[in-house]
């Protein structure tokens, strides 16, 4: 059986229905979101080692010119 993947704007530009079968396929925020956006959302506790060490990957990832969050501290 063959699955036509379909977008989820019709024609008109229009976003469609959502079906079941789109929701089978969606990921969990927990999946999706990165960690910074998920301890802002709330979603996590910045207090967690997990949280502290991919917040801090995420920031120095993203630092101009080598500058870290661990210069920083």
């Amino acid at each position: 059986m063959t699955i036509e993947k379909t977008g989820l704007v019709d024609e008109t530009g229009e976003v469609r229905e959502l079906t079941t079968l789109d929701l089978e396929h969606a990921r969990r925020a927990s999946e999706a979101f990165p960690v910074a956006l998920q301890v802002k959302l709330g979603m996590r506790k910045i207090g967690s080692a997990e949280s502290k060490e991919a917040a801090h990957a995420e920031h120095n990832a993203c630092a101009p010119s080598g500058k870290t969050l661990d210069d920083e501290a």
